[in-house]
């Protein structure tokens, strides 16, 4: 019985332990870029951005999150970007601003704090599968996040959705690997996951569930399915849907409405950035271990030391070694993309993005060599000597990535124009914004994202006169819409007219959204103009006018039973858990 209470000690201090060392590498990762005072730019900064900010407006202006309209963000002319891009895991930057006035601030301490939350659920997902082998779940959690392609995902790409998504991928595959090949215990797990990922980004979703599905053909392949099973993944994937479906709803209905201008599908042996990588390329980037899209240089450790110890790995470990070199491979031009360049899988626009699920297979792989070398060579017998152990190695592992992403910062530090005033002019995407002014910078609409996506494809053949937020009045006078306020989801606004007429305003009109319009007090109809956006009949003189969005009872409905979903799911989860406990 003592022995017991001392390993239990033992254990819960060498976590106890881990978790502060995540904390802290947490902040550190992003003190590199935050100590002095800015915040530099990215790929997809200003977009994200813009996200924030329009959720952290609706909330301040209390305005419905389901289904809103951009009136605030995005050149405020009402696209539906928020609606078609999942925005729940988005949320928690906005309530930060409520705590820290400071915007900057409050994105840094989101960031950080996401950063930790992968930490633990990696850490937790390779806990369950290796049976509580702290050590190589730790090597696990740090690897993984610390991957050279995760860390370009933030700095370099701010993809913030995937990046967020990201994380939620080892346990959503850990849950899905005990639901077809152990005991199932843990199905919720892979349930809970898979609704994040969908709250998170829609493409990295389509990637797990593709692992997923090749998952059930290894089990269907081996006869391992049972009925017990069958039953659990219908209830997984019941529980994942009834949490999902108020944020596919919206993107199924404007869909079907209109003619949405999605995303463009880029060459996907050309992307934007330049060639997709040869293998040779690939392998001088990943030497070079900057923050790329590679996986960077323990990729390549990692393959020499898994060829050395092939006879000796898991079956597991060598099932993720073939994963990780094949899809790796594929985000090379080694692979043919040009065959798929007009088929459906065109919409992954960039074939590097794969990197993110050869992460999570050369983590594993890596964890164990790790594990497998440090009890061989380094193998203390008292509990502190191991503790030291796995703290060394940590710090061992953190070291390719700290010194990519400190590389990538001294080249922005010394290349990137510092903006200090929301006057200053930009000139290029290389610069910087200090803290203090980040927030007023991006609020402005001159700074604000210009993405056209998600807008109906009528709306995109005018963006220019849209974005520019010109009024087109029927006698064909040309005028700025006036400043608006957008507040109880009532979005108001003076025009003067010298007849009455009808009026083409810079809103892009969605059918299957329910708009309801006032015009000094009387309600009136909206229809869709030749721009394709909202067309009203104002009277001579002074038009108050009010556009108000309407909330959609199905849609709150189906809000509401996500989330009595989520509590009974997770009621039930803690339930179980306890009885495995007990």
């Amino acid at each position: 019985m003592l022995n017991i209470k001392s390993s239990n000690i033992k254990l819960k201090s060498t976590t106890i332990f881990l978790h502060l060392f995540f904390i802290i590498l947490s902040f550190i990762s992003l003190f590199i870029f935050a100590h002095k005072g800015l915040v530099y730019n990215a790929n997809d900064l200003k977009f994200h951005t813009d996200r924030i900010n329009g959720i952290y407006q609706a909330l301040k202006e209390h305005n419905s999150l389901l289904s809103f309209p951009s009136f605030k963000s995005f050149q405020n002319v009402g696209g539906m970007f928020q609606s078609f891009y999942p925005m729940i895991t988005i949320i928690p930057f906005a309530l930060l601003r409520f705590i820290i006035p400071n915007a900057a601030i409050a994105l840094y301490i989101g960031l950080g704090i996401y950063t930790y939350i992968g930490f633990f659920t990696a850490y937790k997902a390779m806990l369950l599968f290796t049976k509580k082998n702290v050590a190589q779940s730790a090597y696990f959690a740090i690897i993984y996040n610390f991957s050279i392609y995760h860390m370009t995902d933030l700095f370099i790409r701010f993809d913030l959705g995937e990046w967020i998504a990201l994380m939620f991928f080892p346990l959503a595959m850990y849950g899905f690997f005990n639901l077809l090949f152990e005991d199932g215990k843990y199905y919720y797990l892979g349930a809970l996951s898979l609704t994040i990922i969908a709250y998170s980004h829609i493409l990295s979703l389509v990637f797990i569930c593709t692992v997923l599905l090749f998952f059930c053909f290894i089990c269907l392949f081996k006869h391992l399915f049972t009925k017990e099973k069958i039953v659990k993944l219908i209830k997984m994937c019941g529980i994942f849907l009834l949490q999902t479906v108020f944020v596919f709803y919206p993107i199924i209905n404007y869909s079907i409405n209109n003619q949405i201008h999605f995303p463009k599908k880029f060459n996907l042996m050309h992307s934007p950035d330049g060639k997709l990588a040869s293998l040779g390329s690939y392998i001088v980037a990943s030497l070079n271990n900057h923050l790329s899209k590679t996986l960077g240089i323990i990729f390549l450790v990692i393959f020499i030391l898994g060829i050395i110890l092939w006879k000796k790995m898991p079956q597991i470990q060598r099932f993720s070694f073939g994963a990780m070199l094949l899809i790796t491979i594929c985000t090379t031009a080694f692979f043919p993309w040009f065959l798929f360049q007009k088929t459906p899988i065109a919409i992954i626009q960039f074939p590097w993005r794969l990197l993110g699920l050869a992460g999570v297979f050369m983590a594993l792989v890596a964890a164990w060599i790790v594990d497998d070398l440090t009890k061989s060579y380094l193998n203390f017998a008292n509990h502190k000597q191991a503790n030291f152990r796995i703290g060394f190695i940590l710090l061992l592992l953190v070291l390719p990535s700290i010194s990519a992403e400190l590389y990538t910062f001294y080249h922005k530090s010394h290349t990137y124009k510092v903006i200090k005033t929301t006057n200053q002019n930009v000139g290029s995407t290389k610069y910087a914004v200090s803290l203090d002014e980040y927030g007023k910078f991006f609020s402005q609409k001159k700074h604000s994202s210009k993405s056209t996506d998600y807008y109906t494809k009528l709306a995109y053949k005018h963006k220019k006169s849209i974005k520019k937020r010109i009024i087109i009045a029927q006698d064909g006078t040309r005028t700025k819409l006036p400043q608006t306020s957008y507040q109880n989801n009532i979005l108001s606004f003076s025009y003067y007219s010298k007849k009455k007429q009808t009026i083409d305003l810079p809103i892009i009109y969605y059918k299957g959204h329910q708009y309801s319009l006032k015009i000094n007090g009387v309600s009136t109809k909206i229809s869709e103009s030749k721009r394709g956006t909202l067309k009203i009949s104002v009277t001579k003189g002074l038009n108050k006018i009010q556009i108000t969005n309407q909330k959609s009872l199905f849609l709150d409905f189906l809000a509401v039973l996500a989330l009595f979903t989520w509590i009974l799911t997770l009621i039930s989860y803690l339930k179980r858990k306890k009885s495995i406990y007990n």
